[in-house]
């Protein structure tokens, strides 16, 4: 049987990915890195200023959708201030079933976070967004997998035999195995260093969401991604920008694709 490509792997999720979150946390604090990437030792319940986080970019996603991007912009607002409502609103059911100590102090966080996001997606809707979109979305909320190259061989590819790695691949392959297929597991790959079809390992990949790819009226392509933050001064936000990981690899990854 032949040998299997990156794609693949990727084509049945068969890889090892690594995301801008692992990508922070490494480079911040190698200790809480090890905790959370490799023993999985992390709050069982999202942080409330990451689930803040996410309805919000709910709601820039729906005003930003190419497909509505000709409606009134006065529709588009509400209907984004919706789902961000909608999304806090799904989070709060969730807290609810799943969270014993779901109290009024609890209750009081949800209310105020859905007023606090209704506010500030009124304000950019009315304030910042008239003055800087001088741009049509192209398109919101695209997922990414792109292979990781190997900085020591110098090939395409890298692939990861860790524990991790091995239980996912084989267990994958015996499940295939186990239900109707033709092939056994071991006519995939072998553990035999001499068999042409010798276990490589699963792909590294870099993986992620761009939040929005917008087109300038030059022809330009921009990446637009929504951030939210309690407070940020100009000096911060001027560095920040300037250094900025998260976007750099982005642009990297598209040019891979």
């Amino acid at each position: 049987m032949e040998e299997r490509d990156v794609d693949w792997y990727i084509e049945n999720k068969l890889f090892m990915e690594i995301h801008n979150s692992e990508r922070k946390s490494f480079e911040g604090c190698r200790r809480r890195w090890d905790w959370h990437f490799r023993d999985s030792l992390y709050p069982p319940t999202t942080i409330k200023v990451f689930e803040f986080g996410i309805a919000y970019h709910k709601g820039m996603e729906v005003y930003y959708n190419p497909e509505t991007w000709s409606f009134d912009p006065e529709v588009r607002a509400q209907l984004s201030i919706k789902a961000f409502v909608d999304s806090c609103e799904a989070q709060r059911a969730k807290a609810i079933a799943s969270n014993a100590f779901y109290d009024a102090e609890v209750e009081q966080d949800y209310n105020e976070r859905v007023e606090l996001g209704r506010g500030m997606l009124s304000y950019y809707f009315s304030s910042v967004a008239p003055k800087e979109d001088n741009w049509i979305p192209v398109k919101a909320e695209i997922a990414f997998i792109v292979p990781i190259k190997n900085p020591e061989t110098d090939e395409e590819v890298m692939w990861c035999k860790c524990n991790t790695c091995e239980e996912k691949a084989f267990k994958y392959l015996h499940f295939l195995a186990e239900n109707g297929t033709d092939h056994t597991a071991e006519e995939y790959w072998t553990l035999d260093p001499n068999d042409p079809l010798y276990w490589k390992g699963l792909p590294v990949v870099y993986a992620g969401r761009i939040d929005l790819i917008v087109q300038d009226r030059f022809g330009n392509y921009w990446v637009l991604d929504w951030k939210t933050a309690k407070n940020v001064t100009a000096e911060e936000n001027t560095e920040f920008l300037d250094l900025d990981g998260q976007i750099a690899t982005y642009v990297w990854a598209l040019r891979k694709l």
